[in-house]
């Protein structure tokens, strides 16, 4: 990060590359993590801890914003420098169908505000979800949370009650709630705020890809006042984005 200089860059990329090859790419790639640097000799080389060390090693020669590190195409994570604070995405997947229409409008009204989305019998999605989790680094097993228990909670909570569903029908809460991508990241966002709480990690952020060409995304957990006072997922109130 900073000011783009005369050259029009932040800093030269060949200069970038070069300082991540010496420090990182050379020592790390085909090693044996566990042996490669002596911090995971401390702390397991999880994807959290991998990145937060690459940062440490990087810190005085690049002016970082953050370091992400994939692990797959589905998890990855990234430290921003924040002490142990670290952030950890899981991608996956699921299909559903909806129907973007007001009951008190008519078709004429609904297709005028929706488009194509209001016809009578709705049309599917095969939906890309990420979810992003914040935690502390724990000292010795290098992981903010359990991945196995993160995956889980995403899998039981989310996944599997709204996949293959007709979301006007299925799902209660979209009785009274127009299921468009912002409502639906919402809903997740409810519906995941407790559970990741109770792994020891934060909801950071949810976001839904709808389409290629259109996504939605949430920041933040939902109201945990609203969520330990009972408030059931399928009540009709809406909260807004902010």
């Amino acid at each position: 990060t900073g000011e783009v200089d005369e050259y029009g860059m932040v800093l030269n990329l060949s200069q970038v590359k070069r300082v991540i090859q010496e420090r990182v790419i050379r020592e790390l790639n085909l090693a044996y993590l566990n042996e490669a640097w002596p911090e995971f000799a401390q702390t397991l080389p999880t994807t959290e801890f991998i990145a937060y060390a690459i940062w440490q090693r990087l810190a005085d020669a690049l002016p970082l914003a953050s370091v992400r590190l994939y692990e797959d195409p589905h998890l990855w994570a990234e430290y921003r420098g924040e002490a142990m604070e670290a952030y950890l995405t899981v991608a996956t997947h699921f299909s559903a169908a909806h129907r973007l229409a007001l009951d008190h409008l008519s078709l004429e009204e609904n297709t005028a505000l929706y488009g194509l989305c209001a016809r009578p019998h709705g049309h599917g999605h095969n939906y890309g979800l990420e979810i992003t989790v914040k935690g502390s680094i724990d000292p010795r097993t290098g992981m903010i949370v359990d991945l196995a228990a993160l995956q889980r909670v995403i899998e039981e909570q989310v996944v599997k009650p709204l996949d293959h569903t007709f979301l006007n029908k299925d799902i209660p809460y979209f009785a009274q709630v127009v299921p468009t991508a912002e409502n639906i990241a919402l809903y997740i966002q409810r519906l995941l705020t407790l559970p990741l709480r109770e792994l020891g990690v934060r909801l950071h952020r949810v976001r839904l890809q709808e389409s290629p060409n259109n996504s939605s995304e949430v920041y933040g957990e939902f109201p945990l006042e609203e969520a330990e006072q009972g408030l059931s997922i399928h009540g009709t109130s809406r909260h807004p984005v902010a």
